[in-house]
């Protein structure tokens, strides 16, 4: 049986950790969580190896394709992705900042860096400031607080 949150994108589908929307007083903003523990590459010459340029792919297909209405009938999406580095989440944004796609859907993957989330995880205790501090991305931070 497929998996309930998998998106069909171009040559797959692409799966997010979670999917979650904000009401921001009657408007809305949803979102695909990556949480990304440096278990990958950023890039790989194999084709069937996983790595963030892959997803990053895929999820962009998504995007640019809108398969995330006809799929999960909700009218907008962006990428939160949280890894464990600041140079791994760096190199990241680079991967978007220099990729063959327009800045509209660049600027819809949001980056934040969380060492808890590393080799030896444990379940943190509640991280307001994933809401309350801006999140980086190619062109200017996004505050999730704020519509």
């Amino acid at each position: 049986m497929e998996h309930p949150l998998a998106l069909p994108c171009g040559d797959g589908a692409i799966t997010p950790d979670q999917l979650f929307g904000i009401d921001y007083g009657g408007r809305y903003r949803f979102f695909a969580l990556e949480a990304d523990r440096k278990t990958e590459t950023i890039v790989s010459t194999k084709a069937i190896s996983k790595s963030f340029a892959n997803k990053l792919k895929r999820y962009v297909y998504a995007l640019d394709h809108q398969t995330y209405r006809d799929v999960w009938g909700i009218p907008s999406l962006s990428v939160l992705v949280v890894t464990v580095t600041e140079a791994h989440m760096r190199t990241m944004i680079q991967q978007l900042e220099f990729g063959e796609w327009d800045d509209r859907i660049a600027n819809r993957f949001l980056f934040k860096t969380k060492p808890q989330f590393g080799k030896y995880w444990t379940v943190p205790d509640v991280m307001t400031d994933l809401l309350m501090t801006p999140w980086e991305r190619v062109g200017t931070p996004l505050n999730l607080c704020k519509p």
